[in-house]
């Protein structure tokens, strides 16, 4: 909180103004992330479901490249056997069932067009999005990571190649 406090510029006290303690801080800044993510995410939900896979992961890619120290910061908070732990892990959890959801939509509309042979779409959803949550992971403590458009054709080529079997 004191470097929160002094990179903001105010008194430790005044952050707390704003959030009664740092597990309300973390959950805001995650929060501030995913509609980040939603924000770059909203106008471009039409076209093929490859083409939206893209975006999805891309935009997923550029999120985490905003503030990779603060999501690595998520990532070891949310296993603490605490109050934070339980609130970031929470959030992040409900995060994820949003992006399972994009992606189980996702699939299901390339499988109909013809793009993919996927027979279990809610079982491919969660395993796709675990796959990403350790690329995100992974990307996070890259001190020089590819455009995450680049990072993002690699991930979706590789990850849909199994899907077109």
């Amino acid at each position: 909180m004191d470097e929160i406090a002094a990179r903001s510029g105010v008194a430790r006290s005044t952050v707390y103004v704003y959030f009664a303690n740092r597990s309300e801080l973390l959950v805001a800044c995650i929060e501030d992330l995913y509609d980040q993510l939603r924000a770059s995410l909203d106008g471009h939900e039409g076209g093929a479901a490859p083409e939206r896979f893209v975006r999805l992961v891309t935009a997923l890619l550029s999120t985490i490249d905003l503030q990779p120290s603060f999501f690595q910061l998520a990532l070891a908070t949310q296993s603490a056997p605490n109050p934070a732990g339980e609130a970031v892990s929470a959030r992040l959890s409900g995060i994820g069932v949003d992006i399972a959801a994009s992606l189980h939509q996702i699939l299901v509309d390339g499988t109909s067009a013809g793009h993919w042979n996927v027979t279990a779409p809610d079982r491919t959803s969660i395993l796709i999005g675990q796959q990403l949550y350790g690329a995100l992971a992974v990307r996070s403590m890259d001190p020089t990571p590819p455009p995450a458009t680049v990072t993002a054709e690699e991930l979706t080529s590789f990850i849909t190649y199994g899907l077109t079997r």
